[in-house]
């Protein structure tokens, strides 16, 4: 399990080139990886998530204005202040969360010219301009240490209530025991 753990985690670092190849950009819709560690009895589970940068803070490329700089640093406060809050365990489980991680990742990949014109490939004595497409997505790491095992127990999301953009959430979990998924629901 700490295998996996250890991979899940590790995307967050992977490089960009990588990882634009293994997931294909989408917008409105946001990735959680839920893992229950069971060498820790249930007690302790880790999310690795993903949003859309377009859907937290208005843009996907790289800021390059005050007024998009301050935009990048508003909506990752707000995703920050709410982050912890998408997340409800039952009270009894007596859990209490934190944020290992939250960082924006720019992926980019070249763009095929769209012209059919000019198909042959030689020099005029211009520069040729490579035409890249750049995306981004916000990355978070979270964990969550609980007083008792996790199995069993529902995980209620609140995640569109907080963003009503994102239209669609890929839930995933790994654990030693069968999970059930709901729409806005976990059961461990």
């Amino acid at each position: 399990m700490k295998i996996i753990i250890f991979c899940v985690v590790s995307l967050l670092g992977i490089s960009q080139y990588a990882f634009s190849a293994l997931d294909p950009h989408t917008h409105h819709a946001a990735n959680f990886t839920f893992v229950v560690e069971s060498e820790k009895d249930g007690k302790e589970v880790q999310l690795v998530a993903t949003f859309p940068s377009q859907d937290i803070f208005g843009f996907e490329h790289r800021p390059k204005t005050v007024q998009e700089k301050q935009a990048q640093r508003d909506g990752l406060k707000k995703l920050r202040a709410k982050l912890l809050g998408m997340f409800q365990f039952h009270s009894k489980l007596g859990c209490s969360g934190e944020i290992s991680s939250l960082k924006v990742a720019y992926l980019t990949e070249k763009k095929k010219p769209k012209s059919k014109k000019h198909k042959h490939h030689h020099n005029h004595g211009h520069k040729s301009k490579k035409k890249i497409a750049e995306h981004s997505e916000v990355r978070c790491a979270l964990i969550w240490q609980c007083q008792q095992a996790v199995h069993g127990s529902r995980l209620k999301l609140l995640v569109r209530s907080m963003y009503p953009v994102l239209k669609h959430l890929d839930l995933k979990v790994l654990s030693d025991h069968k999970a059930k998924i709901g729409k806005d629901t976990v059961i461990f």
